[in-house]
């Protein structure tokens, strides 16, 4: 009992085989074209994070000279308080001085 295929039957069997075969090569087709996608976004991503971290380090220098500067502008804006605050008790007393010898009341405020 050995029955061989017959070229009837191959071909059968290739049609078989082929219609089973067919949707499993679109769908391969379309994993590859999904995966050159997510490959291609991937790239896109990687550059704007790059870009990102540039940025990120652009931000940072300024700050550090923003707050350098404002480091200044503290000191500087310290040395004028005291300063006015120096010429006003000067000036106050100047005032109590005036205002004794004089013998004028002073204000009440």
């Amino acid at each position: 009992m050995n029955q061989m295929l017959t070229k009837t039957d191959l071909i059968a069997i290739d049609k078989i085989v082929l219609k089973r075969i067919g949707p499993l090569e679109k769908g391969q087709a379309a994993l590859e074209g999904g995966q050159a996608a997510l490959e291609k976004g991937q790239a896109t991503l990687e550059r704007r994070q790059a870009a990102l971290e540039g940025g990120q380090a652009a931000l940072e220098r300024r700050q550090a000279a923003l707050e350098g500067g404002f480091g200044r502008i503290e000191k500087k804006l310290d040395k004028t308080i005291n300063f006015f605050d120096r010429e006003h008790l000067q000036l106050q007393k100047r005032v109590e001085t005036i205002e004794q010898k004089l013998e004028i009341p002073a204000p009440e405020f």
